[in-house]
């Protein structure tokens, strides 16, 4: 058994490709569910295509349950896991497959948490899985909600195509993308979660930030099922590289992930999707940046 941080370091990062290499990008639709999770389809070891949510924060892929038999996965390729997801910890189901396919952009033996996503279920009762760092890193990834279209190319974006964009640095060196950001002067780190919808702050940020208003309060669940008091904030915002962004809606809660990963005392933001839903986002892992427009 060992263990998984869901929030692992599973993949190596890509090299830069020659310049003179012919790159070829892989183009598809991009679905978004009623929990604002954006979701490709994907296929495994030659499986019908399945839902998968864009996960950045996910170290490894995750897979529902009911995939488990279909793929039919040997003996020597499973074993237990101890993961670590938003709310709390648990032991999972751990398997290897052989091939994972996204609109011609394959990866092979990629290791994937299966666990119960009912909780996520779309409306023809699919149970979708989680596409994590260890496939996309290995892409320059730009999701353009605009269009409603997931580009992934191997290796580095081309920079020259991403002026109009704004860009920030960030650090994926953990297999989790981190960043910084300014809170009306108040410096805080930011992880970069594209399978959150929505953004959550800590207690150490909320008690340093003016004109917050809490409206009310709500329970959030992790992967593994536990739950955790969250408050609805309103007023949230910050600079993140050249741009000031707005969170329309935001959650304050000290989740158990944001104390595994050090930041009990520590200002810390967990960045959803909200703010950037028509706009683009792009994460180039080779040349460590992340480019948007909200």
């Amino acid at each position: 058994m060992r263990q998984a941080l869901l929030l692992s370091a599973l993949a190596l990062l890509p090299a830069a490709l020659p310049a003179q290499a012919e790159v070829t990008s892989y183009s598809m639709p991009m679905y978004l569910n009623d929990r604002g999770h954006a979701y490709v389809y994907a296929s495994f070891n030659g499986l019908p295509d399945h839902p998968m949510i864009v996960d950045s924060a996910a170290q490894q892929g995750v897979l529902p349950m009911s995939l488990l038999s279909s793929l039919a996965l040997d003996a020597t390729q499973l074993d237990t896991t101890t993961v670590t997801s938003a709310t709390g910890t648990d032991e999972l189901t751990e398997g290897i497959v052989n091939n994972t396919t996204v609109a011609g952009a394959s990866q092979a033996q990629l290791e994937y948490i299966f666990t119960d996503m009912s909780g996520l279920a779309l409306p023809d009762g699919i149970e979708p899985g989680l596409l994590g760092h260890d496939f996309l890193s290995h892409y320059c990834v730009d999701m353009n909600f605009a269009e409603h279209m997931l580009t992934l190319t191997p290796g580095q974006c081309d920079s020259a195509s991403m002026s109009a964009l704004n860009v920030v640095d960030i650090d994926s060196s953990s297999s989790l993308i981190r960043a910084s950001a300014v809170f009306n002067g108040v410096a805080a780190d930011v992880l970069f979660d594209t399978g959150a919808h929505h953004s959550f702050i800590n207690s150490a940020l909320a008690t340093q930030l003016r004109g917050l208003t809490v409206t009310g309060e709500e329970q959030t669940k992790g992967l593994t099922n536990k739950t955790q008091l969250r408050k609805v904030l309103q007023g949230v915002s910050y600079q993140l590289g050249s741009a000031r962004v707005e969170e329309p809606k935001s959650y304050q809660a000290d989740l158990h992930v944001f104390n595994q990963l050090g930041y009990q005392d520590k200002p810390f933001m967990l960045l959803g999707l909200r703010a950037f839903r028509q706009g683009r986002l792009v994460l180039d892992y080779v040349n460590q940046k992340l480019y948007f427009r909200q």
